[in-house]
């Protein structure tokens, strides 16, 4: 059972730490990440209260024809964030 982290933004911004193991505390044993680039803090803590994170959102504009915005990176940016995690 997973939770997807974009439903806790607020708390997670508030305490990552506290929240991650309030998920952990509630049972759920997958979370998947609000962004790719969230996987190094996120991934550790989810992995420490003994939770994996097997998917995330990522910016799809970085899949399209368009030119994406400056700040989305490349796609193989968001591969290799996620080869790491």
């Amino acid at each position: 059972i997973g939770i997807q982290l974009y439903t806790l933004r607020n708390q997670i911004a508030a305490d990552q730490t506290k929240t991650i193991r309030a998920v952990a505390d509630a049972g759920y044993k997958q979370v998947e990440l609000m962004d790719v680039t969230s996987a190094p803090a996120i991934v550790p803590l989810a992995k420490e209260y003994g939770m994996s994170a097997s998917s995330a959102f990522f910016n799809w504009e970085l899949l399209g024809n368009a030119a994406p915005p400056k700040s989305a990176g490349s796609v193989e940016e968001c591969i290799e964030l996620a080869n790491q995690h």
